[in-house]
């Protein structure tokens, strides 16, 4: 099936706050938590966020890991906005880049439903092998897009998940992507539901 990308930000005020409502409610499981101690673990160091967008996830890995240094990057100002909001008081470091101005050398990298957004996936896994550390950890989390019209026309979702899952790349080409700059990342698929995976790519050394 066809890629068809969506904008590289999420700069609509109704829009960005709606996703905030939706990311409170998801990141308000331990699944993240869960995900992220499986493929990452890393309890202290600095932590990289890639597109961090309203951060309730990085709200609940500074709970688990008080210890961390986290640095939240979007290009999105609104995203920003919210982020800041909500991460006040936690020492959460949120700033509004896009990833090639980011200069930090980071232990784990980190980057959760952003990849679809890429217009340029070669820059976006460029910066996170710039930015990681020797032996540091990448955590990405994404969709996978059906490699069928079919299977994608039967899905029940929203108009924006499913733009989301239309935008997002299929397996052979991650692998091809991660594959050109010597990313020596794995990855685990879980299903949605039967049409559906969800993907986790990390690099755990």
């Amino acid at each position: 099936m066809e890629r068809i990308v969506e904008p590289e930000l999420m700069e609509d005020n109704n829009q960005c706050i709606e996703y905030n409502i939706i990311s409170n409610k998801l990141y308000d499981t331990d699944d993240f938590i869960i995900a992220y101690k499986r493929y990452c673990n890393i309890s202290e160091g600095i932590l990289v966020d890639l597109g961090c967008g309203p951060a309730h996830h990085l709200v609940k890995l500074k709970q688990e890991f008080p210890k961390l240094n986290i640095f939240g990057y979007d290009g999105s100002g609104i995203m920003v906005t919210l982020a800041k909001s909500n991460t006040k008081g936690l020492g959460i470091s949120i700033e509004q880049l896009t990833f090639d101005q980011i200069n930090i050398q980071a232990d784990c990298i980190i980057s959760l439903q952003t990849l679809h957004h890429q217009h340029d996936a070669n820059l976006f896994w460029t910066s996170v092998k710039r930015l990681c550390k020797p032996n540091g950890k990448i955590f990405v989390d994404d969709l996978e897009r059906p490699n069928d019209r079919d299977i994608f026309n039967n899905v029940i979702a929203n108009t924006d998940f499913k733009n989301s899952l239309q935008a997002a790349f299929t397996i052979s080409e991650v692998e091809q992507q991660v594959k050109m700059l010597n990313l020596s990342v794995e990855r685990y698929q879980i299903n949605l539901d039967p049409a559906i995976h969800k993907l986790y790519i990390y690099q755990n050394k």
